[in-house]
C-alpha cells in the first residue's frame, strides 16, 4: 500500500489521501496500544486518561496537519520524492 501512491504518481491525490488515512490509523492503533501497556486502567486512572485525551488531540492535529499538507501544498507522495532527491 505504502508504494502503490508512488506508483500512480503524485497527481493522484486519492492515493495520498488513502496513505495518510492509514498512517494514522496506525499510529492511532500504535499508541493506544502502548497507553494499554504501560499505563493500565487500574494503576494509574487519572494519567490513563490524560493519556487518551493525549492521544486523541495528536490524532485531531496531525490529521488536519496532513489535510492541510495535502490541499494546499505539494502532498505527501511529492513530499517524499522531493526529500528522496534532496
Amino acid at each position: 500500500m505504502t508504494l502503490a501512491p508512488f506508483a500512480a504518481g503524485s497527481l493522484n491525490p486519492l492515493m495520498d489521501g488513502v496513505l495518510v488515512s492509514l498512517l494514522l490509523v496506525h499510529s492511532h492503533i500504535g499508541f493506544d496500544s502502548i497507553i494499554t501497556d504501560y499505563a493500565p486502567s487500574w494503576r494509574v486512572p487519572m494519567s490513563r486518561k490524560l493519556l487518551n485525551w493525549a492521544r486523541n488531540l495528536a490524532l485531531v492535529l496531525v490529521g488536519w496537519g496532513w489535510y492541510e499538507f495535502e490541499t494546499n501544498d505539494v502532498g505527501l507522495t511529492e513530499g517524499v520524492k522531493r526529500l528522496w532527491h534532496a
